[in-house]
């Protein structure tokens, strides 16, 4: 299952424009561990994921359900680049 959910996650991830530096500063983790959870090679906690669903703006049951057709909104900033405060803000 969890590869299913990496790469619903990249899609989130995507849709609201951010990158895997910004998620994984936003989780507190490495990028690394982002990109093997993205492409089916780790897992990530519970917790990682309620945290990622709060950011994306959906439920866990949205990220984590293949047929759930609803999708994050992407993220409208007038900067050109979002900081990691922001994310935190958001």
């Amino acid at each position: 299952m969890h590869n299913h959910l990496g790469s619903r996650f990249r899609d989130f991830r995507q849709r609201v424009g951010l990158t895997q530096a910004q998620i994984s500063r936003y989780l507190g983790v490495d990028q690394s561990y982002v990109s093997k959870f993205e492409n089916g090679e780790r897992e990530f906690s519970v917790d990682l994921l309620i945290k990622a669903a709060e950011l994306f703006g959906c439920t866990l049951e949205d990220l984590a359900n293949p047929n759930n057709e609803n999708l994050p909104l992407p993220m409208a900033m007038r900067a050109t680049e979002v900081q990691d405060e922001d994310l935190q803000v958001i």
